[in-house]
């Protein structure tokens, strides 16, 4: 499944393309009437990207697909993926309006299974 993500203040976004067990990321610039690929990279999975509200840092994620949940902090300026932490079962991920902290959860109603 694609995914297609636009930075909300700037002028990036990101493609993320899936053929068998290989993920590619692209990282594109538009500069006037160009379209520029910034950075190709390949990783095991991704199923969401979530842009900071400010630009320039994004999340790649891999949420809601077994136990093992990675989220990936990357700089798209600097081209740095500066840590990957992992969060058993999450589910979502939502950023704060100022861009300083992220929060990642697992959703009860998604992970139902926890009930006696």
């Amino acid at each position: 499944m694609p995914i297609f993500a636009w930075e909300p203040k700037g002028s990036r976004f990101i493609v993320v393309l899936s053929e068998l067990n290989k993920v590619v990321i692209n990282i594109y610039n538009v500069d006037k009437d160009k379209i520029n690929l910034l950075k190709t990279m390949e990783r095991k999975n991704i199923s969401s990207v979530h842009w900071n509200p400010l630009g320039r840092f994004v999340v790649l994620a891999n949420l809601g697909r077994g136990p093992a949940s990675e989220i990936e902090f990357y700089d798209t300026e600097e081209n740095i993926s500066y840590a990957t932490v992992e969060h058993y079962m999450a589910d979502n991920i939502e950023w704060d309006p100022t861009g300083r902290y992220l929060v990642s959860s697992v959703s009860y109603w998604m992970h139902a299974n926890d009930v006696r």
